[in-house]
């Protein structure tokens, strides 16, 4: 099936931008702003689906702004984990995986639209509210090369219905009679895999555009010190201007690794309480997921 095809079905998920002027360029780029996973993400499968049939390299960037409402050690840590995720699952698997983290504000601001110069396509996350929705929007309105937003939010499309839902309940009966047209829109759990045969993303590329801004590319060892989250990580953080007074969380560790693990321990520990227990803080029987399901690991 092409790529236009699956587009066609997925119709509720998918909004495209045609291209400027009829720009074209070297390769398909994938801005990471909401689904910040390498698994069961529509956008990145979508990403490595056009790649594949233009073939053309996949470059997956994944940004993290300072200039957030509560940018502070906290977020700053849990996201950073979800990157060292990313890089792991992307090292030889054909994709190239750029990790950008700001260090003051508005440094990368021209950022995205510079890459996408070199780009054939831009695939985005499509997200309803706050900073993801504004960058897909100014993606929208500057870059020259087609815009793809994609919607990877959840088990419903939030198009798919045409409607606003007031109540839970009124979702859930929904759902029970659409949730065989649901279930034929799942991502696949290894997006990645057809990207294994890929042409290389020119290098030179990446480094004239952060160049061309003016923005520093952030070191690896930044992130892994970072991703520790102890008093090595806190030191790493002072060279940014966020809060420091929110600490990060030991046992909360970001990432799709640990969101599994936790999700793996409700499915084997707390399922079967889950209808009685969950309103119950001392019981534990929810998920315990909120912050991963938040940061899109």
């Amino acid at each position: 099936m092409s790529v236009a095809a699956g587009l066609e079905e997925r119709s509720a998920r998918l909004s495209i931008r045609p291209a400027k002027d009829g720009h074209q360029g070297s390769h398909v780029l994938y801005w990471m702003t909401s689904a910040r996973r390498t698994s069961y993400n529509l956008a990145l499968q979508h990403a490595v689906d056009l790649a594949v049939e233009r073939n053309l390299p996949l470059l997956v960037v994944e940004a993290l702004a300072i200039g957030h409402r509560w940018a502070n050690d906290r977020i700053h840590t849990f996201v950073l984990q979800g990157m060292i995720d990313q890089r792991t699952t992307m090292v030889g698997s054909g994709v190239a995986y750029v990790p950008y983290v700001e260090t003051r504000h508005g440094q990368a601001r021209g950022l995205l639209a510079r890459m996408s110069v070199d780009a054939d396509a831009l695939v985005i996350d499509d997200y309803p509210t706050y900073m993801p929705r504004q960058v897909a929007q100014r993606a929208q309105a500057l870059v020259p090369c087609e815009v793809h937003l994609v919607d990877s939010n959840g088990f419903i499309a939030m198009r798919h219905a045409g409607r606003a839902f007031t109540t839970a309940y009124s979702l859930r009966r929904h759902l029970h009679k659409t949730i065989e047209d649901h279930l034929a829109d799942l991502p696949v759990e290894f997006p990645l895999a057809p990207a294994i045969g890929l042409p290389d993303v020119d290098e030179d590329l990446i480094d004239l555009a952060f160049k061309e801004t003016d923005t520093p590319r952030t070191p690896l060892e930044f992130i892994w010190r970072t991703a520790e989250g102890n008093t090595v990580g806190r030191e790493a953080l002072k060279a940014l201007d966020i809060d420091h007074d929110v600490a990060p969380v030991p046992h909360m560790k970001g990432g799709s690794m640990s969101a599994h693990k936790r999700w793996r321990k409700f499915l084997d520990a707390r399922l079967e309480r889950y209808h009685e227990d969950r309103n119950h803080p001392d019981l534990q029987a929810a998920t315990g997921l909120s912050p991963w399901l938040h940061f899109g690991h």
